[in-house]
């Protein structure tokens, strides 16, 4: 498998970083006269697969992604791509026929026979729901030109899923949240998704739990409104809110407990300065409270970019494909986990904001 590097990792930061990781936007649709996904013969699914390979290697706009066989690839590298957040669970363990295009850093994927037929989903880092929404579309557009996609007069593009009928849109920002969570601010959160007919997930989207105060919010509902409509109004009414809830959280938690995020901020980075063995589950949960540090002002020497980084290359196989000793038994992931930690967080230093 070619190595694809996200560029929401370990690219540059995009707008309202400090709380926005990143915007991804995914198209869903199926072609006509084809059962769904998950109905599909094998046969069926097959033709799936090769029909949308053809298109591509067709498509002026498309011809430089590279197409996966997923089927091919090792264990290794299948989970390579969860780790990257280019896939889920499910596609990624499937023995369904399928297959998938990926550009040189993932900010464009097309996923064959995942729920639907066809998944064109582009990724940015920050809150860039509009471009992202641009480059999904080009590539839907351009798979258009050589596919006959399902689409009903009244009511859109037709999805596995009800609730993707429409536009067959999603919109989704992965937020940190440490502020919020720390002053116990979920519900607040969770009431307005309801409210906004929202969807909150973890980490790694649907059924995953959070981590390092991470989490995913999307649109529920894409039918009766445009696919600009609804990006037009994430990108500058939904999200940026959400965005102001946090940063309020976080000058409110400074203003009132600034030893306390000094004392919580000098502990965390002790350990990862110190430690010999690092779970995953730990590294990622003190990555989010390096973060959380950083952005108040009471860590430095390490950037947000780094952070990010750091939070793709503490996870097992890429660790293993970084540090191949990892790969060889359990304590010693752990230890070279702690060993990478280490070297990342050896200048970094904890102090009070606005002090020398």
């Amino acid at each position: 498998m070619k190595l694809v590097t996200p560029s929401i990792w370990t690219g540059g930061d995009g707008p309202d970083s400090d709380v926005v990781i990143s915007t991804r936007v995914r198209l869903a649709r199926n072609l006509q006269e084809v059962s769904f996904t998950g109905r599909a013969s094998q046969i069926q699914a097959t033709e799936a697969v090769q029909s949308v390979e053809r298109a591509i290697g067709r498509s002026k706009a498309l011809r430089e992604l590279t197409w996966i066989s997923v089927a091919t690839l090792t264990a290794s590298e299948r989970a390579l791509l969860v780790e990257r957040g280019l896939v889920g669970e499910h596609f990624a363990s499937s023995h369904h026929p399928r297959g998938m295009a990926l550009s040189d850093h993932g900010d464009l994927a097309i996923l064959v026979n995942e729920e639907d037929h066809v998944r064109v989903q582009a990724v940015r880092p920050g809150l860039q729901v509009e471009e992202s929404l641009e480059g999904a579309m080009a590539a839907e557009r351009a798979l258009g030109e050589h596919l006959p996609f399902s689409f009903h007069s009244r009511w859109g593009y037709l999805t596995a899923c009800p609730t993707n009928v429409g536009t067959g849109l999603r919109v989704s920002v992965m937020l940190h949240l440490p502020a919020m969570v720390l002053g116990k601010q979920l519900k607040r959160l969770e009431a307005a998704a309801k409210e906004l007919r929202l969807a909150i997930r973890g980490f790694r989207g649907e059924g995953t739990a959070n981590e390092a105060d991470l989490y995913q919010v999307s649109n529920h509902v894409t039918l009766g409104r445009s696919a600009q409509e609804i990006a037009h109004e994430f990108a500058t009414v939904i999200v940026p809110e959400l965005v102001e809830w946090e940063r309020a959280a976080r000058r409110a938690y400074l203003a009132g407990h600034r030893w306390r995020a000094l004392d919580r901020a000098s502990r965390d980075l002790s350990a990862l300065q110190s430690a010999h063995l690092m779970p995953r589950e730990e590294a990622m949960r003190k990555l989010g409270r390096i973060r959380h540090g950083v952005c108040l002002g009471v860590i430095g020497g390490i950037t947000q970019a780094a952070l990010r980084s750091l939070m793709l290359r503490v996870q097992p196989e890429h660790l293993a494909l970084e540090r191949p000793a990892s790969g060889h038994g359990a304590e010693a992931e752990l230890l070279e986990r702690a060993s990478l930690l280490r070297e990342a967080f050896a200048d970094a230093t904890a102090r009070l904001p606005g002090s020398a």
